[in-house]
């Protein structure tokens, strides 16, 4: 049952650890804007905050690792805060075995915070936990309440270490009944700029089901998940509360609304293949994945707005829309192009031109340059014919300043300006082989540092056109592998540092290199039309998808190239025997 203390928030001093996280940022910044509330506030996190925050003087910023008892306990007994919101946690662990780091923050972290609370007289502790304490289980009830046990499936670190702090909570309660708790078994959590493995499971092109489960989906928008944690604040009540909007959405009904394939698989084909490329090293995932698609524990909401008294906004359907929405854009927007004279960069020209945007054309080849300019203004389209040569730092800014003075913004940026190269690397130089980086990555790179204040403000996309090069060798094209290689070292780096300020990066994989995955050895350009081959690509920016690989041939060299690498070195040189003869 539900206790209630009203808090004082004039007086008191609040902590949060992770405020530098997805919801402690928002957290944050929506208790600043109480202007009459709170003495002090202090945000903790191991991360910088952000550089955009209000100067108030109210703010304490503090570097907190929580996995370190004495500093926890240090910080708490120096502030004296009244209310702990405790958010730190691993939600997308970064790649590699980090079970152990995981649970080091999770859990042990969370321990140092209890012990650090109850010891130095904070009155209300709010923690937010997750529906996945539950776990994915086949005898889960159709909707899960509060005194359902939790049971969070080991095999899952996040479900594990949910159910594990969960039980020291339980224990916390009876060992100090001083300390109130609040916590909030939360559902899926989505926001204009989320991305995370969820959402990258929602933004796949094909998205893979059980055939047979319904996948159910509870979801809750980011500000109602906010706005639940301030309520909880100004109330002082506690109690365990599953926080989600009302109703479900299916994955395939997810898959519909993205406009993504939604394929149904045999149970037991989805659990051999994720076993056979967990035992390679390939991917995240296991086969127990099938647990948590197939078994999705559905939240009943019935005590937050009959006992807690909070509502949210938006039930699961508006939550999951709003995210949707921020994928495209609902009017015209401001798209920059580099190669804009180039096959590709005039398809996506003339593409976003039919779509009604305003164009910054971007090409070091005037008359290529002129031809794509002529074709945009014929649509009807509003563009800048910008000659800029991406290896000359100033033409890059001029280019940018040019296009924010003319149209006020940049939504999307189309790094496509590149330069092919084909000669083995005894027949090359490095001379060649600096021309070639300079301009496919470091022109992208400098393009992209000089656009980047506008597109953090406008919370835009970048693409990189990249191809099989980016993640696969290519016999005869070391030049230009190592490129697309380094190309996808560097945008996939700057999307961690981009995730917070909202700017998505997407890279596309058009197969534009000859290959022996068919007899003929078909280019993919001529798989597909040049046409649908940029929109494609605009579909995958805009729906802000980390990779987009275009055609059969990408999506077939992808996955011989990491389930079977030698194999698809020898497809590799066979394909290219008669261009190098030796």
């Amino acid at each position: 049952m539900a206790k209630s203390k009203k808090n004082s928030a004039a007086d008191a001093t609040i902590l949060i650890t992770g405020a530098a996280g997805f919801v402690g940022d928002a957290l944050l910044r929506s208790l600043l804007e109480e202007t009459s509330a709170f003495r002090t506030i202090i945000a903790s996190d191991i991360r910088p905050l952000a550089e955009d925050l209000p100067d108030d003087p109210r703010l304490i910023p503090a570097d907190l690792d929580i996995r370190d008892a004495d500093a926890v306990h240090t910080l708490i007994a120096t502030h004296k805060p009244a209310i702990v919101v405790h958010l730190a946690a691993i939600v997308t662990p970064p790649p590699g075995d980090t079970r152990k780091l995981q649970y080091d923050v999770d859990v042990i972290g969370t321990r140092n915070v209890v012990q650090a609370c109850a010891h130095h007289g904070v009155k209300q502790l709010i923690y937010t936990s997750s529906g996945a304490a539950y776990g994915y289980h086949p005898d889960n009830p159709p909707a899960l309440k509060e005194n359902d046990p939790v049971r969070g499936n080991d095999v899952f670190a996040y479900a594990h270490h949910k159910r594990t702090v969960e039980e020291d909570l339980e224990r916390a309660r009876q060992d100090f009944p001083h300390l109130g708790q609040l916590i909030f078994r939360v559902s899926t959590v989505l926001g204009p700029q989320t991305d995370n493995q969820i959402t990258g499971l929602f933004e796949q092109p094909v998205v893979p089901g059980i055939r047979g489960a319904d996948s159910p989906f509870c979801i809750v928008a980011d500000f109602d998940v906010v706005d639940a944690i301030r309520h909880g604040i100004h109330t002082g009540k506690t109690g365990i509360y599953n926080l989600t909007g009302d109703g479900v959405l299916s994955l395939k009904e997810i898959a519909r609304r993205m406009n993504n394939r939604y394929l149904p698989l045999p149970e037991s084909l989805v659990r051999t293949a994720l076993a056979a490329l967990s035992k390679r090293g390939i991917g995240p995932y296991g086969p127990e994945q099938v647990l948590f698609i197939k078994h999705r524990p559905v939240l009943d909401n019935t005590a937050l707005k009959r006992d807690f008294g909070f509502t949210p906004a938006l039930n699961s359907e508006e939550a999951f829309e709003r995210y949707r929405n921020a994928r495209t854009f609902d009017g015209p927007a401001t798209i920059l192009i580099t190669g804009a004279g180039g096959g590709l960069g005039f398809e996506l020209a003339r593409a976003h031109a039919r779509r009604g945007d305003r164009l910054a054309l971007l090409e070091r080849d005037p008359n290529a340059l002129e031809r794509t300019f002529m074709m945009t203004r014929a649509l009807g389209a509003q563009a800048l014919a910008i000659n800029a040569d991406l290896r000359i730092p100033e033409d890059c800014q001029r280019a940018i300043d040019t296009t924010g003075a003319t149209f006020g913004s940049i939504d999307v940026l189309y790094n496509n300006a590149a330069i092919p190269s084909r000669a083995l690397f005894s027949n090359t130089t490095s001379a060649r082989i600096e021309e070639v980086i300079d301009v496919n990555l470091m022109g992208a790179v400098r393009i992209t540092e000089a656009a980047l204040p506008w597109l953090t403000r406008s919370r835009g996309r970048i693409c990189a056109i990249s191809s099989v090069a980016g993640f696969a060798p290519l016999t005869g094209r070391t030049a230009y592998a190592a490129s697309k290689h380094a190309l996808h070292g560097f945008f996939e780096s700057l999307r961690t540092e981009l995730i917070d300020q909202g700017v998505s990066i997407t890279l596309a994989c058009p197969a534009y290199i000859k290959t022996a995955f068919r007899k003929d050895a078909r280019d993919n350009a001529s798989e597909l039309p040049p046409s649908e081959v940029a929109e494609a690509i605009i579909d995958a920016t805009l729906n802000r998808r980390r990779i987009a690989l275009i055609g059969s041939t990408a999506h077939q060299a992808y996955w011989l190239n990491k389930i079977a690498p030698a194999i698809f070195e020898r497809v590799m040189r066979r394909s290219v025997k008669h261009e190098f003869p030796t």
